[in-house]
């Protein structure tokens, strides 16, 4: 998600896709998630299936960010046992 600073130094998010996917696997089974940013195209993959895949002219340079949510269940549990940054 790009995120831009304002003029009082804070850092607001422009959400540029909203959605569920049905490949994600539920409860204690591990998922993969690849998102590859490649000129002004980013694609998500989860467990190998190309899932969205957007233009945004926004965002140069950016860093990474991950986070988890749900509106149902609570409290959410989100472990990440590693993440891989590469060139494309």
């Amino acid at each position: 998600m790009p995120t831009l600073a304002n003029e009082e130094g804070l850092i607001s998010y422009n959400k540029i896709a909203n959605g569920g996917s049905n490949k994600i696997k539920q409860g204690l089974e591990a998922n993969e998630y690849t998102a590859i940013c490649k000129g002004d195209i980013l694609t998500l993959y989860i467990n190998g299936n190309l899932t969205k895949e957007i233009k945004d002219t926004r965002l140069k340079s950016g860093k990474i960010g991950l986070s988890a949510a749900s509106f149902d269940n609570v409290p959410v549990k989100f472990n990440v046992d590693w993440v891989k940054i590469s060139q494309p």
